[in-house]
């Protein structure tokens, strides 16, 4: 089984100070998780600023880099004493999907350096973006509020097809009572269209009292409506997938292959006609050999004929020697 992890910690949880980060690390290792993904959630990917030659440029995100966690020795010596081990980090970046020009945007060196990437729609039309054409590894939903738009099964069977997973944050709940009842509403139905499937648990907490435990989250996702199973997978082998889609998507040059199911016409055509072409082949070979063998009987039938033929002609002229011999005689 896949380590448990939680792959939307969010830059504002993870303080400036080092001493305050290393005790954020200690604290995601004690709760049982071996994998975290730090998130830089930006607002506007598509903001704009004015360069030295007064010329609009857009704005360059942080070095995924600065976001990391560094491990010193005593943090090093922590993991070692835990049965856990260290725990390890990527990086992730979440922006807000109101224009389709965010997918360009979204292309940019500075931005494929981050290790998973992560959107959150805005609208309906948007959503059918993210889930059909956007190169992303996660839909992040904004569950806090009322969705401007249905989550409708076809266009979540888009994103699914292509390896795309959904985000649930929990944190939402522990710390703000106020939206709990539209969080558990949001993931109910998100959950229910999902049919449990490529769905992820995450924190997103900006406070430590945000984090809860492995199994404690686990728990929780009974109010999510899901099975055991679904919880665990939505905290480990679902977030493994993530990790490998993302790996996949920076990694791997992009390919197509179309692979046709036996179901189609054109292909069930397409196997009549080459057992068609398969019987009358055979049907050919069947009456090449008996025509063959035909043959071969009449040539032996013709030699037979020939044999007895050359006997009688043997025959007749030694009677007409003995008829030449006897008048000779008389």
């Amino acid at each position: 089984m896949a380590a448990p992890m939680d792959l939307g910690v969010t830059s504002h949880f993870i303080n400036s100070n080092n001493k305050l980060r290393s005790n954020q690390l200690k604290l995601i290792s004690k709760l049982g998780y071996r994998t975290v993904a730090l998130d830089n959630f930006v607002e506007d990917l598509m903001a704009m600023k004015k360069s030295k030659k007064g010329k609009n440029e857009e704005i360059k995100v942080i070095d995924p880099e600065s976001l990391k966690i560094p491990v010193d020795k005593e943090l090093e010596k922590y993991f070692k004493s835990t049965a856990g081990g260290n725990v390890k980090q990527y990086t992730r970046l979440t922006t807000v999907l109101h224009d389709p020009g965010v997918r360009r945007r979204m292309q940019n060196p500075d931005v494929q350096k981050y290790d998973i990437l992560a959107v959150q729609p805005t609208d309906d039309k948007m959503f059918l973006l993210a889930c059909q054409q956007c190169d992303v590894d996660i839909i992040s939903l904004k569950l806090t509020s009322r969705l401007d738009f249905n989550v409708k099964r076809k266009i979540v069977k888009l994103a699914v097809e292509r390896g795309i997973h959904f985000e649930i944050s929990y944190s939402p709940m522990i710390t703000d009572s106020s939206s709990r009842q539209q969080v558990l509403s949001n993931a109910l139905e998100l959950n229910k269209v999902c049919k449990g499937k490529n769905i992820i648990i995450s924190s997103q907490s900006e406070k430590f009292m945000g984090v809860r435990s492995y199994y404690d989250v686990k728990n929780l996702c009974c109010l999510f409506g899901m099975s055991e199973k679904e919880a665990k997978d939505a905290l480990t082998v679902n977030c493994a997938a993530v990790l490998k889609h993302a790996a996949m998507r920076k990694n791997l040059v992009k390919g197509a292959l179309y692979v046709r199911k036996l179901s189609e016409p054109s292909v069930r055509m397409d196997t009549e006609k080459i057992d068609q072409a398969k019987d009358s082949n055979d049907n050919k070979q069947s009456n090449e050999t008996s025509l063959s063998q035909n043959m071969q009987g009449h040539k032996r039938k013709m030699g037979y004929v020939e044999n007895e033929l050359t006997q009688q002609d043997k025959s007749v002229k030694n009677d007409e020697a003995k008829l030449a011999k006897k008048l000779k005689n008389v």
